[in-house]
Parts: structure tokens; sequence; C-alpha cells
């Protein structure tokens, strides 16, 4: 029984340490999209403003 509730322990750590990364990779991600969102507004900005004239 105390050998069953350690695996799950041991495959929880690993699950774990995957939502670690997972959580990371979407801070940068988040990141990523938030400069590309700012690059594409800045064009789409200037694309308006160039077809308004």
């Amino acid at each position: 029984m105390i050998y069953f509730f350690f695996m799950i322990y041991i495959s929880l750590d690993k699950i774990n340490i995957k939502v670690c990364e997972i959580l990371h990779s979407i801070i940068f991600w988040k990141y990523l999209y938030t400069f590309i969102g700012l690059v594409h507004l800045l064009f789409h900005n200037t694309c308006q403003w160039h077809l308004r004239t």
C-alpha cells in the first residue's frame, strides 16, 4: 500500500515537472504573442493610415 502511494507520488512529481515546463513555455509564448500582437497593431494602424490618405 505504501509502495502504491509512493508510485503515485513519483508519477505526480513527474507530472508536476511537466506542468512547470508547460507553464514556462506558455509564459514564453504569451510574451512572443504580445510582441507579435504589438507589431501587428503597429503595421495594421500604419496600413489603415495609408488607406485613409
